[in-house]
């Protein structure tokens, strides 16, 4: 950690720690990165369920990412013979990591005398549950740091029209980043600053235009679309348990609405 302090500075560290998953760091990550945990019977439902503290889960998408924003950095104005020129620098843009857990089919083991039986049907719904979190997160990701760091790593190829002075070259620049987004993504002031930009698309705090999509899959939780109900059914004095759908939305939703509900919300 010490060495890697030395040579990326302080966020590097606090991202290697903050994206520390299941005994492994994610840092730095450069691609999307996908982890499928298959967890077959008769222990992969107690195994998963031991990742959230007991929780009684029926799957597990843990989503990770180095808290690190894409930003515009002017470099200097350049004076040519028309006038003042500038641009950004390329930035960096973060992309999501996920790791995948669901109970595969087969009868896992709940608690002494408790069985859940996992038919074929709801493996495949359970992990078809998982890829909406995945899918929400990617989609509400794309729609701010994938967006921003696009167009700053567009407007970092040449330097924009010539200007009478520095300030204006500086002022232009940001002008053009700031109006080629959209409005809820769009930061505020005249001059570049490290400042606006964070307040819409930062990782702290987590009431951001970033924050609030890449966390929008939470709802699906919240509101227990990924809760199936249960039949009970004995075998001598051992429980049996099998999945029915209860209030589960599984398949019913799709990313793209969720992710314009929320957006249209952290607008008002």
């Amino acid at each position: 950690m010490l060495e890697l302090q030395r040579l990326a500075g302080n966020q590097a560290v606090v991202a290697a720690i903050g994206s520390w998953r299941n005994g492994r760091i994610v840092m730095g990550v450069e691609h999307s990165d996908l982890k499928l945990h298959p967890s077959a019977p008769p222990d992969g439902l107690g195994k998963m369920r031991a990742l959230k503290n007991g929780q009684g889960i029926l799957g597990l998408t843990i989503r990770s990412i180095e808290p690190s924003p894409p930003l515009l950095r002017p470099e200097a104005p350049v004076q040519t013979e028309a006038g003042w020129t500038c641009k950004t620098r390329k930035t960096r843009v973060p992309e999501p990591y996920f790791e995948v857990y669901w109970p595969t089919k087969g009868r896992h083991a709940v608690s002494p005398g408790i069985t859940l039986d996992v038919g074929a049907d709801w493996d495949a719904k359970l992990k078809q549950g998982e890829d909406e979190h995945v899918e929400d997160t990617t989609l509400g990701w794309q729609q701010t740091w994938g967006q921003v760091g696009a167009k700053v790593n567009e407007l970092a190829q040449a330097p924009g029209p010539p200007k009478p002075t520095e300030a204006e070259a500086r002022r232009d620049l940001w002008a053009r980043f700031a109006h080629s987004l959209p409005k809820d993504l769009r930061p505020t002031g005249a001059e570049p600053s490290e400042e606006a930009q964070t307040a819409k698309w930062g990782f702290e705090p987590k009431t951001t235009l970033f924050r609030r999509l890449f966390d929008a899959t939470v709802a699906r939780d919240t509101r227990n679309w990924h809760l199936p109900g249960t039949t009970v059914e004995f075998d001598g004095k051992n429980e049996i348990r099998s999945l029915v759908d209860g209030s589960s939305k599984i398949g019913e939703v799709k990313s793209e609405d969720l992710i314009k509900e929320i957006r249209a919300k952290t607008a008002k």
